[in-house]
């Protein structure tokens, strides 16, 4: 049963998912 409070998880864990990758790519830029 998904209920709101795991549905926003869902959502954040997706967000930070597809995040991280954009932010690993420019995490390996800053840092050279």
């Amino acid at each position: 049963m998904i209920t709101s409070d795991n549905f926003e998880g869902l959502i954040v864990i997706a967000f930070a998912n597809s995040y991280s990758k954009i932010v690993m790519s420019d995490k390996e830029y800053l840092f050279l």
